[in-house]
């Protein structure tokens, strides 16, 4: 559970709930609050090594039912992992003499392989995603849609797909926010009446 408790808004406390560290598939997902929002039934972490992070939830008593037969699916877009996880390898720097912005080494690291996906994570938010779309608010006449937002659209198109009748909510938070108002500009036009609400933080 984050330590931090945000404003009594159910649908912020629901988008906050993508920085849970235990977004696994069979993981039940509560609010600071503690209440259930459901059970990760898909993930898409990192698939094409662009960092996209998008976790489809559903509620405990449509779990275990045919996915057609899902009614409605909370789908949320994960935000920046924070500079401040971002962990120096000093065996790998004193021993290969690398920066300590490179990417992780295995054959080298003395870090856990916890800490070396956190690092990767962190890469992939600041310098591919975020940065790409601070050059892109820059230079506008050269603007590029990151492959991070690129693959969370597809990652939420794979959500439509696999349930078919539900009804999706969608939530955000910071790069997470951005991953949600680009998927569902780019979802099929034939699906969006199937939209109840986008929360973009």
């Amino acid at each position: 559970m984050p330590s931090k408790h945000y404003v009594n808004d159910i649908n912020l406390q629901i988008a906050m709930t993508e920085y849970n560290e235990k977004m696994s598939p069979n993981a039940r997902v509560y609010t600071q609050n503690g209440r259930n929002i459901g059970r990760v039934s898909k993930v898409y972490d990192n698939e094409h090594g662009n960092g996209e992070q998008v976790y489809a939830v559903v509620s405990e008593q449509e779990y275990d039912k045919d996915p057609k037969e899902v009614s409605e699916v909370t789908v949320l877009f994960r935000g920046s992992t924070g500079f401040g996880n971002y962990k120096i390898d000093w065996t790998r720097i004193l021993t290969s003499g690398t920066t300590p912005i490179g990417l992780p080494d295995q054959t080298r690291s003395s870090l856990s392989q916890s800490e070396q996906i956190t690092n990767t994570d962190v890469l992939n938010d600041w310098l591919k995603a975020d940065a790409g779309m601070a050059y892109n608010i820059l230079n506008p006449s050269k603007i590029n849609v990151t492959a991070q937002l690129k693959d969370a659209s597809k990652a939420f198109n794979d959500i439509l797909k696999k349930y078919p009748n539900a009804k999706i909510k969608t939530y955000g938070h910071s790069l997470g926010s951005m991953k949600v108002q680009y998927a569902l500009a780019n979802m099929p036009e034939e699906d969006t009446h199937r939209i109840i609400g986008g929360w973009a933080y």
